[in-house]
């Protein structure tokens, strides 16, 4: 039986999951590093008794709580995300097969600045990187900038996924001097962008019952099948896959 669906690489929401869970410990990893310091200089020998043992417990404890509840939304931030990327690769799975997925592909690893992409797709009308965004509120397009809530966020989407796709450039670039066609998206999960559909300097804005849409808009044979597996190859080594 042969595959009618994309061929999926990496597991959605990955580096989210990963991402919230060390924003949550390395705060709780460092106030036990500094409490058992701490204890040690302090006591040197065990002369506590039950009752001032009990006491350093309830502070700790005590400090732990307070920590934990401020990173919780931080935490729950991140698994919104992470559920969000997993939505938009269950619709991802469905795109012909001669389509590669991508799930967070590492494309900037050794710089300082960490440039990412949720989901990048290989497909005979190109390459897309798409950038997810699982927003809860209103979503508007007006002067070229997309505002959330009628307030701009501290990180445009739009400098997000053109960040990507001009490493991703970069990356194909040294592989080959022929570049294919990149198209930058912005996906929300919700149905939540007034006005459907629309570009947005160069970048393509949809929700997610619309993603099939626009990547299928463009399934014009501009990639060969030669062409088309150097891409999924330097693709697949920023992944990890030999080749």
């Amino acid at each position: 039986m042969t595959n009618k669906r994309a061929i999926i690489h990496g597991t959605p929401g990955e580096e989210a999951r990963l991402t919230g869970l060390l924003q949550v410990l390395w705060p709780l990893g460092l106030i036990l590093i500094a409490f058992g310091y701490l204890v040690c200089a302090l006591l040197p020998a065990p002369t506590l008794g039950p009752g001032g043992t009990g006491f350093l417990f309830l502070v700790l404890a005590v400090v732990v709580g307070v920590v934990t509840a401020v990173t919780r939304k931080r935490l729950s931030a991140f698994l919104k995300g992470a559920r969000g990327e997993e939505s938009v690769a269950h619709e991802l799975a469905f795109l012909p097969a001669d389509y590669d997925v991508f799930h967070a592909p590492a494309l900037d690893p050794r710089k300082g600045t960490h440039v990412s992409c949720d989901h990048v797709v290989v497909g005979p009308g190109g390459v897309f990187a798409i950038e997810t965004k699982s927003w809860s509120g209103f979503i508007v397009i007006r002067d070229g900038h997309i505002l959330y809530d009628n307030k701009e966020p501290d990180r445009p989407p739009i400098d997000q996924v053109k960040s990507a796709v001009a490493v991703l450039r970069e990356k194909l670039a040294q592989s080959y001097g022929d570049l294919p066609d990149l198209h930058p998206v912005i996906c929300f999960v919700r149905k939540c962008l007034v006005g459907g559909t629309q570009t947005v300097s160069g970048v393509t804005v949809c929700d997610l019952p619309h993603l099939h849409e626009v990547i299928l808009a463009r399934s014009a044979d501009t990639l060969d099948v030669e062409h088309r597996a150097n891409i999924i190859a330097t693709v697949g080594r920023m992944m990890g896959h030999e080749g």
